[in-house]
Parts: structure tokens; sequence; C-alpha cells
């Protein structure tokens, strides 16, 4: 079998890092532009309207797959600007994941950023343990709030997300 040589980039780890945000940046700012014209969503609960129109989108599947790492890799440039004290950028790209999530609505990408906020400043090795509760208590919460509020906002936003029902309904 013949060696194959893969050649070294001369890349600096933060210019690749800095490379791949403007990836994730324009891709993001040019599929809203082009399919939602900048839209701003805030609403959880009507994000399946917003599903249903996103799948008439032509977006070429690169752009799909730009996308969906975002949703994923966004959040974690916002805590490295965060931790580099760098307040505009983590702005900027607060901005972009917002206009992801109006692209197709997709709960996962507000989350993520809630989840890597909050990782940031609570998380600790000593509380990993009590996770397990924390998941507990939320599902309590949500059977209180469906017995005695008879509401289901709890449930719809938070605990079908954890036990992966979103998945059944589409």
């Amino acid at each position: 079998i013949p060696t194959i040589k893969i050649p070294r980039l001369n890349f600096k780890p933060k210019t690749f890092i800095i490379i791949i945000q403007i990836i994730f940046i324009l891709t993001v700012l040019y599929v809203s532009y082009k399919f939602t014209h900048f839209r701003f969503h805030f609403n959880l609960y009507d994000v399946y309207d917003l599903r249903f129109e996103a799948r008439n989108y032509n977006i070429p599947t690169i752009f799909n797959y730009i996308l969906s790492a975002s949703g994923t890799i966004l959040p974690l440039f916002f805590i490295w600007h965060i931790m580099r004290k760098k307040k505009k950028q983590a702005i900027i790209i607060g901005i972009v994941i917002l206009l992801n999530f109006g692209i197709a609505g997709h709960k996962s990408i507000v989350f993520k950023l809630l989840l890597a906020i909050l990782g940031y400043y609570f998380f600790q090795f000593k509380i990993i343990k009590y996770f397990g509760w924390g998941f507990a208590l939320l599902s309590a919460i949500a059977l209180l709030e469906s017995t005695f509020i008879k509401t289901f906002n709890f449930i719809s936003l938070i605990i079908n997300r954890v036990i992966f029902s979103p998945s059944l309904l589409n």
C-alpha cells in the first residue's frame, strides 16, 4: 500500500478557530438573508410552523451540514469569547445563534446556548452526582404543573426534549 503524506498546514490554532467561526457566521447570515430575510423568532411554541416552512427551502446540502454544526459549535465560540473577555464578539455570535434559530426553529439551538452559559458560570465537578436528581426534579415539576395547573408548558418545552420524543412527532 502506498504511503500517503498529508501536507502540513501552517495554521496557528487561533487562526484556524477564526476561520471556522467566519465560515459558520457567514453561512448562517447567508441562509438567514436568502430564505428568512434575517428573521428573529423568540416564540418556542410555534416552532413547528417554522420547521414546516423550512422544508420548502432549497438550501444547498453543504449549507445544511454547516447550519447543523453551527447549532452546536457557535455556543462554544460564544463561551470562548466570554472567557477571553471579548464581549463584542460574543454578542455577534449570540445574534448569529438567534438568527440560526429563526431559520428552522430548532429549540436545541437556543437550549445549547443556555446550557453553555449555565455550564460556564455554574458547573463544578462535585455537582455532577446531582444531575440525576435534577432531572427527576424536572419530571416532578412537570407532573405537578400538569396535575394542578392543567397546563403542559414544562412538559412540551423540557421533558419532551430530554426523552427525545420530538423525533416521534416529526
